[in-house]
């Protein structure tokens, strides 16, 4: 899955998620995303925005794109034969965006 946009890169480092890859725009000048990043041991691949446009898909990438593993998601069926006494309240969201 491939995630894109300045914060949301910051977010994803900091978080510890797992990166896979970066793409960074040649001319792109954070720093700290990249420090941060290198120090984590990403592989980063420096290209140019047209090739970022294509990854991303919209063009709103800010000249970073991460790909990082794929959310896990589970059936109902697998949540609700895994609810224990503790947890007993399960909530559902769908079509959430960062606006």
């Amino acid at each position: 899955m491939y995630i894109y946009g300045k914060n949301v890169a910051k977010e994803s480092i900091n978080n510890n998620q797992k990166i896979i890859k970066a793409y960074i725009n040649k001319n792109f000048n954070d720093k700290e995303i990249i420090d941060k990043l290198k120090k984590q041991k990403v592989k980063i691949n420096y290209t140019n925005n047209h090739d970022l446009d294509k990854i991303s898909d919209n063009g709103l990438h800010q000249g970073i794109v991460l790909q990082v593993d794929d959310i896990k998601t589970y059936s109902y069926d697998e949540i609700i034969s895994n609810i224990n006494k503790e947890y007993k309240t399960v909530v559902m969201l769908d079509h959430i965006e960062d606006p």
